[in-house]
């Protein structure tokens, strides 16, 4: 199993070769038997293959039902606007649903300034 790193921001750290090779695992990857390069590529790998399939399955939901998005985009501007206490993880996913969903420019900018900072602070 082999990763390679990243070479601009458009090109996945997970290559087509690396997800061939997680998608037919040998016998002792079957077994959980993982040696040490192995795990320290699947600690890299799989957040990120967990929020690419994130971000595709949103993108095939509001395909299917642009109504969704707006549901969402709304749902996330109520969380952002809440007098209330909110989790910094509720908040991070509203932030990222005004970043992928809005129409309005400025608040996709003022959502990606906030998760910023909160991951400068973090």
């Amino acid at each position: 199993m082999e990763a390679t790193m990243q070479t601009n921001a458009n090109t996945p750290l997970i290559t087509d070769k690396l997800l061939a090779e997680l998608a037919t695992p040998n016998a002792q990857a079957v077994m959980g038997d993982w040696d040490d390069e192995a795990r320290a590529i699947l600690a890299v790998a799989i957040p990120e293959m967990a929020a690419e399939l994130m971000q595709r399955r949103a993108s095939l939901c509001i395909a299917i039902h642009p109504e969704a998005a707006q549901q969402s985009v709304e749902r996330a501007r109520a969380v952002i606007r809440t007098q209330k206490p909110i989790a910094a993880r509720t908040l991070m996913a509203a932030c990222q649903t005004l970043m992928t969903h809005s129409p309005d420019a400025a608040e996709q900018l003022a959502a990606k300034d906030i998760i910023t900072e909160m991951e400068a602070v973090a």
